[in-house]
């Protein structure tokens, strides 16, 4: 269904509820980090909805905020390991990768109008020796 979303996490060695990583979340139980940045001209949530259930564009508009809300929040609420996820707006990703450290940042560009420049939405930073985002 979503083929383009933005979306940062940190990667346990168990599924969320289920062994060490629930009762002891320290770092031993991280492995690593996944980052997904999404695509500037790709179908997101809010045309996949528009176009699967034939929707005009004032009830896409009106519905899409509420839509995105509850499926943004169930997700967060399932998994305490995900840092971003965002399902509606079109960007890019940026790595900013030093001895030190790696930047993730998500870019949201507008891509239906002409000119417009792109904006953070959020950062994400990896430690050098760390196994796990800081924001």
């Amino acid at each position: 269904m979503l083929k383009h979303i933005a979306l940062a996490s940190n990667i346990v060695d168990t599924a969320p509820g289920v062994g060490p990583a629930e009762t002891t979340p320290d770092e031993t139980t991280h492995f690593g980090v996944e980052f997904l940045s999404s695509s500037v001209s790709k179908g997101n949530l809010d045309e996949r909805v528009k176009s699967d259930f034939g929707l005009s564009d004032k009830l896409s508009y009106m519905l899409m905020p509420t839509i995105q809300f509850i499926f943004e929040t169930i997700l967060y609420d399932s998994n305490d390991h995900l840092k971003y996820f965002e399902t509606v707006h079109h960007g890019y990703g940026i790595l900013d990768i030093t001895q030190d450290k790696v930047d993730f940042s998500f870019q949201q560009q507008d891509h239906l109008v002409a000119g417009v420049a792109s904006h953070k939405a959020k950062k994400l930073t990896l430690k050098k020796n760390k196994n796990k985002f800081e924001e």
